[in-house]
């Protein structure tokens, strides 16, 4: 009896662990907003189970200042065939990563802090898939929106030191369209 208990027991997880899919979304996007455009690399992996897809996301945003987004990305197919619409929602963070692309109000010194900031986006799309072994072309269609947060400290010249020294904050919201083209496998 114990044995058979023991079976079952087996293949009851067994069928729970296959429920769940690894899948990886690698893509390439263009953004537009108010200052130009740019490029942004993504790669979300993560596991799907039925029409709902969860996974932690990264890449390179180049859009004005160049930072890397770290963010969770809940995707939702309207059905578990190979081709689909599905909805994307992302949030996270980013951390500048090239200070040189920040030359706003700090008169091109570079000496500027970066801290973590705000990262979310949403997106509907288009999954064509090819087969079921070989993966799925996705293409979509959203909003993106990153943060970036500068404390930036100045000394103000003067004729009796020691000088004042003046703390500044800067907040920086870019809001962009994107189009992103990947594979799904």
């Amino acid at each position: 009896m114990r044995v058979v208990a023991t079976f079952v027991a087996v293949m009851l997880l067994h069928n729970a662990a296959c429920q769940y899919k690894f899948h990886s979304q690698n893509t390439v996007g263009a953004m537009t907003g108010d200052l130009d455009a740019a490029l942004s690399l993504n790669t979300i992996n993560g596991f799907q189970r039925g029409p709902w897809f969860g996974g932690i996301g990264t890449g390179v945003d180049y859009y004005y200042i160049r930072t890397v987004p770290l963010y969770l990305s809940f995707t939702r197919f309207l059905t578990t065939k190979l081709k689909s619409v599905y909805f994307t929602l992302d949030g996270g963070t980013n951390f500048v990563w090239d200070k040189t692309t920040a030359n706003f109000y700090n008169y091109y010194s570079n000496d500027g802090e970066f801290a973590p900031s705000l990262y979310y986006g949403a997106c509907a799309g288009y999954k064509l898939g090819i087969n079921k072994k070989s993966g799925s072309v996705l293409m979509s269609v959203g909003f993106s929106a990153k943060q970036v947060n500068e404390r930036y400290k100045s000394t103000v010249p003067c004729f009796n030191p020691p000088c004042p020294e003046y703390n500044q904050k800067f907040e920086y919201d870019f809001k962009r369209l994107t189009f992103r083209l990947g594979w799904m496998f």
